[in-house]
């Protein structure tokens, strides 16, 4: 009887072990479950505020799908007072300044994701769009050119080239972007392919 008691408790502690709440709420976030994942995130952050910062940054990535920019920024300078060195919490920051208008404050937050991580296309489209809401063509441009320049494969991030040369007027420069764009987006789920046919009638035109 002792020997069977003693294999219970090696049972419920390797259980204990490999209860995950943050797996979990993974999990529940893959399966497009936001509220359900967020709530689980929150329990177990208040229950352990130095968990690891993946808590942090999946329970922002639910409130970014649940559209709750002011729950972001809460949870941003939370993890951040526990570390500075996770560049996702400050896209998240930037990304909830920008979806509630404060433009400047994304300008500054997205810089310091970027000193994190300077290779991240990514972050630099994302820095390109701040700049077009800020009216900011030349900064907007060159954020842009520095997402094409990591990830020349991504028709997004040239279509958004495309449209800065255009506001410039640069209809050439904008006309070459689209192309591109829609050479690699055979699914058109970007504006590339009617943006280049556009651009084409004017460039004739000239």
């Amino acid at each position: 009887m002792k020997s069977i008691h003693l294999a219970m408790i090696v049972v419920a502690s390797a259980l204990c072990l490999a209860a995950d709440p943050v797996a979990d709420a993974v999990a529940l976030y893959e399966a497009k479950r936001y509220p359900e994942a967020a709530a689980l995130l929150e329990k177990t952050i208040a229950e352990s505020p130095g968990i690891r910062m993946d808590a942090y940054v999946h329970l922002l990535k639910c409130y970014s799908y649940l559209f709750d920019y002011t729950a972001m920024l809460r949870v941003s300078r939370q993890a951040l007072r526990i570390s500075r060195k996770q560049y996702e919490v400050f896209y998240f920051k930037s990304y909830a300044h920008y979806y509630r208008g404060e433009y400047d404050a994304a300008f500054e937050e997205i810089q310091k994701a970027i000193a994190l991580n300077s290779e991240n296309a990514f972050l630099y489209n994302f820095l390109g769009l701040i700049h077009l809401k800020k009216n900011e063509l030349p900064p907007a441009a060159a954020a842009f050119a520095s997402a094409t320049q990591r990830a020349s494969w991504n028709p997004i991030y040239q279509n958004n080239a495309g449209d800065v040369y255009a506001l410039q007027g640069n209809y050439q420069k904008a006309y070459e972007a689209y192309l591109k764009a829609a050479s690699l987006d055979p699914e058109s789920k970007t504006t590339a392919r009617s943006n280049a046919a556009r651009l084409a009638g004017l460039l004739k035109k000239q």
